[in-house]
């Protein structure tokens, strides 16, 4: 009886070590937007071809963070830099849809547009997780720059 209550403390400790553990790759919205306001900065002191190339590479940690990475889109859909899949770069994804039919990035473009920054919402993978997740981002428009910057926070769907 001892082995099988040892089991089990085991076990919920484990799963909650993991759930700690994932928990902690997930950033904040005050995360994001701070990474957001260090891209605009770093975009301003050396152009947005250095900086766009520093935002695709994975191994660079001041542009990888938690779950958050930099994506840089023109408005009419053209992906100039996505720090969490270089295979999207010079695809136009301006009909790209989540898994719930939202254009995303036509969606981010338009807000852009319209306000020159804001939050969004949609269902995406999870690049950590391989999940589709809940994702809210933060966009916001790059002066001299015909697009907009972006990042974004995950977080689980409800089961």
């Amino acid at each position: 009886m001892k082995a099988i209550l040892l089991a089990i403390q085991i076990a919920i400790l484990t799963c909650g070590c993991s759930a700690f553990a994932q928990d902690e790759m997930r950033a904040t919205e005050a995360e994001a937007l701070k990474m957001i306001d260090d891209a605009l900065a770093y975009i301003k002191d050396v152009g947005t071809d250095k900086a766009f190339a520093e935002f695709n590479d994975r191994d660079n940690k001041r542009w990888q963070y938690k779950d958050l990475y930099i994506f840089c889109s023109k408005y009419d859909g053209m992906t100039d830099c996505h720090g969490a899949n270089r295979a999207l770069l010079g695809k136009n994804l301006y009909w790209m849809q989540t898994v719930d039919g939202q254009y995303f990035v036509k969606d981010s473009s338009d807000l852009v547009l319209k306000s020159g920054s804001g939050w969004l919402h949609y269902k995406r993978a999870n690049p950590q997780t391989k999940q589709v997740e809940d994702k809210k981002v933060f966009v916001i428009a790059v002066p001299g720059y015909d697009g907009f910057i972006g990042t974004g926070i995950f977080t689980p769907l409800p089961k």
